[in-house]
Order: structure tokens, then sequence, then C-alpha cells
């Protein structure tokens, strides 16, 4: 009796290597044999053993599995080679080089073959198998050698994340320290804010499965855990502080499942305005309002927003008198202020904390100004000066915005130098100096022409503010 067999080659290899016995035989078949090659070599050894020592055949053959492993044909793609092995191939070609290693295919569409590989040639699974065919039978060396075409391009990035990256530039820059909380918060936090109960702040989203009352809700808010920040701190005898946060607040929207997200930039300062060196060197002056309405003046003017600080009724968390509003072409964008020393207590914080919270989504959204370039003037500029007397009630900004807004030709800047109080002047009165810079760039301003402009100015003053001209 003869036994031709076909074993799995994977069952071969994995006995090979447990028992730690390679053989001919595990050598072969591990690699994988032609499965249908076992009734060829069944009846080569038959006609042999007849041949030479005289045997003679009895009974039939006995199939133990009755069926032979299915050949499944591949698609092979003429471009996807053309693409992967850099050069052009036509169907023609690509079939002739495959019929001459017997594999066999037939033509599907114009750049599309459906081959059927032979029984001994169990290497061959997928189109790149094929692919590796082609290229072994076009010649390595007739390949030309080429680079990958790679676009020297980078897909765009959101908008509000670049936004968000430049500020957070900006925030270090200016000295400040990015901190990161939770997304989750206490619903105390409301009441130590002394948040009105109809504050749209106060609607939260619960979480299902808090993991503690602490961090049971979604914030609405960012200032609650920087305030937690700045106690932490300040416990730690860290007084001098600037720390912001930019990150995401979640209000439920009535009849949606999801809520809205906005992002926010909050920050809190506490402490010495100046944060780079010994008192010193720089001095132990505070930090104040005006502190966070120059950093918040900053992040404006990088980004080419023009926003107005407005004196609001305070917030229930500020203090009286030190809470200002921010906004653009009359849209909201922000708030800034002092924590009243009620909300501090209860966070238990001793020191002085200011804010800022600005709104960068509706940030995002405003009509920011475009850069223009407007090429340096060859001529020089003229400055005068000039002083007038005005009743202390005016304000000196009142003035400047006077004269810029009548828009006097060659007037380029007015500035304020000086404000002065006291003896020669009247009581009750002050004098405020200008600084005026004309400029033209056709030509040189004469003396003449100045003084025209100059003196409008000042009849203007006079007029409108029942001002008086300081000589000097």
């Amino acid at each position: 009796m003869l036994e031709s067999a076909y074993f799995n080659p994977v069952s071969i290899r994995r006995t090979a290597r447990r028992l730690k016995l390679s053989t001919d035989a595990s050598y072969r078949f591990e690699r994988g044999i032609d499965p249908q090659g076992t009734i060829k070599a069944l009846n080569r050894a038959i006609s042999l053993m007849v041949r030479y020592s005289g045997a003679e055949t009895s009974g039939s053959i006995v199939d133990c599995r009755n069926t032979l492993p299915e050949i499944k044909p591949i698609q092979l793609r003429v471009q996807r080679t053309a693409n992967l092995l850099g050069d052009d191939f036509t169907l023609e070609e690509i079939s002739n080089m495959l019929n001459a290693i017997e594999v066999t295919s037939t033509e599907i569409d114009k750049d599309t073959l459906l081959v059927t590989p032979p029984s001994f040639r169990v290497d061959l699974e997928r189109e790149i198998d094929l692919v590796e065919e082609v290229a072994r039978l076009k010649g390595y060396n007739e390949i030309p050698t080429t680079l990958p075409t790679v676009p020297m391009a980078f897909s765009s990035q959101a908008e509000d994340r670049l936004l968000r990256r430049e500020i957070s530039r900006l925030m270090t820059g200016l000295g400040c320290s990015e901190a990161i909380n939770y997304s989750f918060t206490d619903p105390a936090d409301f009441a130590k804010l002394t948040l009105d109960e109809n504050d749209h702040r106060r609607r939260t989203i619960r979480i299902m499965n808090p993991l503690s009352e602490e961090q049971s809700i979604m914030r609405t808010t960012l200032l609650p855990g920087l305030l937690e920040n700045a106690r932490h701190n300040i416990n730690h005898q860290n007084n001098d502080l600037k720390i912001f946060e930019i990150g995401k607040v979640f209000l439920p929207i009535d009849g949606q499942e999801q809520p809205l997200e906005e992002q926010h930039l909050s920050a809190v300062f506490s402490g010495r305005r100046q944060l780079d060196g010994p008192p010193v060197h720089f001095g132990t002056t505070p930090f104040d309002i005006f502190d966070a309405k120059g950093i918040i003046e900053n992040i404006l003017n990088e980004i080419r927003l023009e926003a107005h600080f407005i004196i609001d009724s305070d917030a229930p968390y500020s203090s009286s008198g030190q809470f200002l509003t921010i906004e653009s072409a009359g849209k909201y964008l922000g708030e800034l202020g002092k924590f009243s020393p009620t909300v501090l207590k209860v966070f238990g914080i001793k020191e002085e904390i200011y804010f800022l919270d600005l709104n960068l989504d509706k940030v995002g959204a405003a009509q920011i100004a475009g850069i223009k370039f407007k090429p340096l003037s060859r001529f020089p500029a003229v400055k005068r000066d000039l002083a007038i007397i005005i009743d202390n009630g005016i304000g000196a900004g009142e003035i400047v915005d006077a004269i810029n807004k009548e828009g006097f030709k060659h007037l380029q800047q007015v500035e304020i130098f000086d404000i002065y109080q006291g003896n020669p002047i009247s009581e009750g009165q002050k004098s405020v100096a200008l600084s005026l810079t004309y400029h033209s760039d056709k030509n040189t301003l004469k003396d003449k022409a100045v003084a025209k402009i100059q003196n409008k100015i000042i009849a203007l003053l006079v007029d409108k503010f029942h001002g008086k001209l300081r000589e000097a």
C-alpha cells in the first residue's frame, strides 16, 4: 500500500518547533507544496514500481478527504501594478509574462485581469504577490528607479484651533502659567460665586455616574477651578499668581440631547504686578484691574480685533466698581474684574484676586481686521504741542476723541503727555497737554500749513469744551 499525502503547513511548522525536530519532510511541507500533486506523485511511484520491480497493481485509489483545496482567482489591476513598480505596463504584456510561468489569466476590462494561479504556486494568494511576480519577470534592473510623488502641502487647520494656540502663546508671553482642570465641577460652586437663581450658568448637565458629588456636573464656567488653583498656591506661600486656562464650558440647550460647547479663556491674578524678579529690582506694586485690562488689550491688539471696555453693573461675584464688560461691534465678548471679599472668603482665599473671562467662540466670530502694509513715507513728520485749560469734570480722553473724530487733514497722531492741576491753574480746572504729529505722504509740510491745522484744533477745543489755551 502506498500513501501520498498533503499536510497542513501551519500544523507541520508548529509541531517541528515544539519537538525541535527539523527534517527534509518538515522543511518541504511547512513551506507549502502542491495539494493536487499527491495523485500525480502516487501514479508516478506506481508506474516506476511496475516497470522496474515487476510489481502488479491491485485495487483502486482511496481518497480520505474526497475534495481538493479550492484555487481562488485573483484580480490584478494594471494601473495599480504600474503605480507600485514605477513603470508602465500594458495588459497584454502582463498577461504574456504570467502565462510564461503557467499562471493563466483572462481579461475582465481594459485595466483588470482575472488571474488563476496553478496549484503548485501556493505562494500566490493576493494581488501584491502577482505584482511581485511581474517585477521578477520584467527584471529588477529593467525597472527604472523613481521617487514617489509627495505633494508639498499640508492640510489646513481649523481657525478656532489656531486662535486658541495663538492666545495661549500670548498669555505665556505675558508671564502667565497655563492650568488644565477637569471639565467636571461641584454644584456648590454656583452658590460660592453667589450667582442668581436665574443665571444661565446654573443650568447644567449632570453626569450619569459621577465619581463624587464634587464632580457631578459639567462646568459652565472656568472660574471656580481657577480659584481652587489659586487657593492651593496661596496656601503654599505662592501669592504671586498669573494663571490662565483655555477650555470648554457646557451649556444645555432646550430640546437637544447634546449641550452647547463654548471655548473660553479665563484667568486669575494676585500678588505683585511684576513676577520676573525680586522686589528689590521690580518693586512690590500690586496687580490691579488695569493690569487685567492691559492683558486683554494686548491679546485683542495682537489678533487685530477692535473692542471696547464698558463700565457695567457689577457681577454677583465682583467687587463694587471693579467690573468691566468687553464688547466688539455691540456684541458681548467677555468680562474682567476683581472678586468680592465674600466670594474669596467662601473659597478660603485671603488675597485679592482679579479675573478675566473671554468667550473665544465669539472672539473668533467677530470681525478681525486684515493685515495691511503701507509703505514708509520719504517725508519727515512734524510735531507740535499745545496745552488747553478745561474743567475737571471733562475727561482728557474726550479731548482726544473729539480731535480724532473731526478728521483733520495730515493729523497722524494725538497723545496726552501731561495733566496738571495747581498754581497758577484756577481751582476746579486742569491743564491737559497734547502732542500732535502731522505728516504727509506727498511732500514735506511747511510751518504755515501746520499752523493752519493747529489753529483749527485750538478753535475746536475752545468752542466744544469752553477751554482756554495755556500760554507757555
